[in-house]
């Protein structure tokens, strides 16, 4: 389960299940994908999503870098359609 923070409250989203191999920047890989987000102008649970997922596929490989995953590997785990058009 993950969480993050609206001016309505906490607000709960379901963690992706992934087999981790290491977590070794998870956090930061969460991070940075929130605020590539963020930039975009994204809404705030499109944010928390990519983020969540951005970090999921960060756990599954070794080291703290080459499993940041890529934009469209991101993407492509994130739930059906937000309302929102793809980010590129």
């Amino acid at each position: 389960m993950a969480m993050y923070a609206t001016p309505d409250g906490m607000q709960r989203l379901q963690a992706h299940s992934v087999e981790v191999i290491d977590t070794t920047g998870a956090g930061d890989t969460l991070e940075e994908a929130f605020m590539v987000a963020y930039l975009e102008g994204r809404a705030a649970v499109v944010r928390a999503q990519f983020a969540v997922a951005a970090a999921a596929l960060a756990c599954t490989g070794k080291g703290a870098v080459g499993p940041i995953p890529t934009r469209g590997q991101g993407d492509a785990i994130l739930p059906p359609a937000s309302g929102e058009p793809p980010a590129h």
